[in-house]
C-alpha cells in the first residue's frame, strides 16, 4: 500500500516504507483533535461546528496528500458555495489553505514519493502570465505588497501557482471531470437557493444563492451548465443523463433569476458556442441529435417557466438602460470614464494594483455621487481596471496572456482524441463566457478563469507535441521515399 496515490489513472506511487509513519501521524492527529472536540462539545454545544473544522481539515489534508489534484477539485468546486465555507482563525479563507496543501502535496510526491510528473514546459501563456505579475510588482512595488486591505502580490502569486498546478495535475480527463462534477454540484445547490430567494420574496430581489452577489452567481451558474453539457456526453447511464438534464434546467433558471444583463448574454452565448464548437471538434466528435433536442427543449421550457415580469424587467434593465445609461449602467459608464482618467495621468504604470477604489475620490468627483464613490471599489470592467491600475504595459501583457490562453484551448479542440477535444471545448467556452462577463465585472483575479489559463498551457503543450510528432513522421516518410527512389535509380 502506498500513501501517495498514483493519481486518477494509477500511474504514480510511493514505496510503502515511507507510507506508514505519515499515515499514523495523520491518524494520531485526527484522534487527538477528535478528543479535544468531544471535550469542547461537552462544555458548549454551540462550539460544535467550530470544533469539527480541524478534524475535517485533517481528513481533507490526508486526501490531498494522497491525490494532489483533489486539492484543485476542492478549491474550484467550493467556489459556488463560498458563503458556506468556514472562516478559519489562522487564514483569511479556506482557499489559501487548500492551495498550500495542494502545492505541498505536489512537491512532496515529486521529491520524496517517486512520482514522475510531466516536465514543466514554459508556454507563451506562462510567459505572459509571469510577466504580468512581475510588472504588477515592479511598476508599483509598495502598493502591491503593503497598501490596502489585501496583499495583492500574494493573491496573484497564488493564481500563478494555480496556473502551473492546473496544467500539471489536471492532465487526466478523469481529474478534469472531477473538478467539473464538484463545481456543478455546488452550483446546483446554490442555484436552488437562488430560485427560492426569488420565489419567496414579496418584492423584487435578485437570486444569488451562496455567492453573496447576483453578478458572480450568474457567471458560476453558466459555467456549471457548460461543465454539465460535457459530463452528459460522456455518460452511458440514462438515469444519470436525465438527472444532469434536470440540473442544467435548474442552473439555467437560476441564471435567469439573477436578473443579470450580462448573465443573460453569456447564457445565450455559451449555448451558441457549445453548439457551433461541437460541430467542428477533433476526433470526429459531434453534437448528436439528442443533444440538439436537449438545447431546444431547454430553451422552450425556460421560456415557459420564466414569469412575464422577467420580460418587463429585461426591457427595463437591458434594452432601455443600456441605450440611455439609466439604472446601474449609467454608474458603470462613469466608472469606466473614471478609470480612463486615471490612466491618462498614469499611462505607463497605472495607479497601482488594487488602488482603483482609493483613487475614485480624486478622479471621479465630477462623475459620481459621494455615496457611489464610497460604495464602489472597482471599475465594473476588468480591462478598464487593469489599464487604470497597471498601465498600458500591464494591459498589453494581460491581453497577451488571454490571447495565448484562448489559442491554446482552441488548439486543444483539434485533438484527434474525441474526449480530449470535448474537454478543451468545455474549457474554451467557459473561458470565453468569463471574459465576456469581465466587460461588466472587474474580478480579473477569478480562480475559475485562471484555472482555464492553466488548462490552456496543457492543451497548448499537447498540441505542440502532436504537431512535432506529425512533422517528424512526415519527415521520416519523406526520407524513406527519397531512399527508395535512390535505390531504384
Amino acid at each position: 500500500m502506498s500513501f501517495f496515490n498514483r493519481g486518477p489513472s494509477g500511474r504514480f506511487g510511493l514505496p510503502s516504507p515511507t507510507v506508514r509513519p505519515l499515515t499514523l501521524l495523520f491518524a494520531l492527529g485526527v484522534l487527538i483533535v477528535s478528543i479535544q472536540m468531544g471535550q469542547i462539545i461537552g462544555r458548549s454545544p454551540d462550539d460544535f461546528f467550530e470544533a469539527i473544522q480541524l478534524p475535517a481539515l485533517a481528513v481533507i489534508a490526508l486526501l490531498i496528500l494522497r491525490r494532489p489534484y483533489i486539492g484543485l477539485a476542492l478549491t474550484l468546486g467550493s467556489l459556488p458555495i463560498t458563503e458556506l465555507l468556514p472562516r478559519l482563525p489562522f487564514a483569511t479563507s479556506l482557499f489559501p489553505v487548500l492551495g498550500g496543501l495542494t502545492t505541498a502535496s505536489y512537491i512532496l510526491s515529486a521529491r520524496f514519493g517517486g512520482v514522475t510528473y510531466p516536465k514543466i514546459t514554459l508556454t507563451r501563456t506562462h510567459i505572459f502570465a509571469i510577466a504580468f505579475v512581475v510588472w504588477m510588482f515592479i511598476s508599483n512595488p509598495t502598493v502591491s505588497w503593503l497598501e490596502g486591505d489585501r496583499t495583492w502580490m500574494f493573491t496573484f502569486i497564488q493564481l500563478l501557482a494555480l496556473v502551473f498546478l492546473t496544467g500539471i495535475l489536471l492532465r487526466e480527463p478523469r481529474a478534469q471531470e472531477t473538478v467539473m462534477w464538484l463545481f456543478a454540484l455546488s452550483a446546483v445547490i446554490s442555484g436552488v437557493v437562488a430560485i427560492q430567494e426569488v420565489l419567496s420574496a414579496d418584492e423584487f430581489v435578485r437570486g444569488n444563492g451562496f455567492l453573496g452577489g447576483a453578478n458572480t452567481a450568474v457567471r458560476y451558474f453558466v459555467v456549471a451548465m457548460i461543465f454539465l453539457f460535457h459530463l452528459r456526453t460522456v455518460q452511458d447511464n440514462n438515469l444519470l443523463k436525465l438527472l444532469i438534464t434536470v440540473a442544467i434546467g435548474v442552473l439555467a433558471l437560476s441564471a435567469i433569476y439573477t436578473f443579470s444583463r450580462t448573465g443573460f448574454v453569456i447564457l445565450m452565448l455559451a449555448m451558441v458556442l457549445l453548439f457551433l464548437g461541437s460541430q467542428s471538434l477533433g476526433g470526429g466528435k459531434r453534437l448528436r441529435g439528442s443533444q440538439l433536442s436537449l438545447l431546444a427543449v431547454a430553451i422552450i421550457v425556460l421560456t415557459l417557466l420564466v414569469p412575464e415580469e422577467f420580460y418587463v424587467l429585461l426591457d427595463e434593465r437591458f434594452l432601455t438602460s443600456v441605450q440611455e445609461g439609466t439604472d446601474t449602467v449609467g454608474i458603470r459608464y462613469n466608472l469606466w470614464q473614471t478609470g480612463l482618467n486615471m490612466w491618462f495621468d498614469h499611462p505607463i504604470a497605472g495607479v497601482g494594483i488594487g488602488q482603483f477604489g482609493a483613487n475614485l475620490g480624486s478622479y471621479g468627483i465630477d462623475l459620481l455621487d459621494l455615496d457611489e464613490i464610497v460604495r464602489e471599489a472597482g471599475a465594473h470592467n476588468a480591462f478598464v481596471q487593469v489599464l487604470a491600475e497597471t498601465g498600458i504595459v500591464g494591459l498589453g501583457l494581460f491581453l497577451g496572456m488571454l490571447w495565448f490562453a484562448l489559442r491554446g484551448l482552441w488548439r486543444g479542440t483539434r485533438s484527434p482524441d474525441g474526449r480530449t477535444a470535448s474537454l478543451a471545448l468545455t474549457w474554451f467556452v467557459t473561458f470565453v463566457a468569463l471574459l465576456v462577463g469581465w466587460l461588466t465585472m472587474h474580478t480579473f483575479y477569478d480562480k475559475v478563469a485562471w484555472a482555464c489559463i492553466g488548462m490552456a498551457t496543457y492543451f497548448e503543450t499537447l498540441a505542440t507535441k502532436s504537431s512535432e510528432a506529425a512533422i517528424g513522421e512526415q519527415a521520416r516518410a519523406s526520407l524513406d521515399l527519397t531512399n527508395s527512389q535512390q535505390r531504384e535509380s
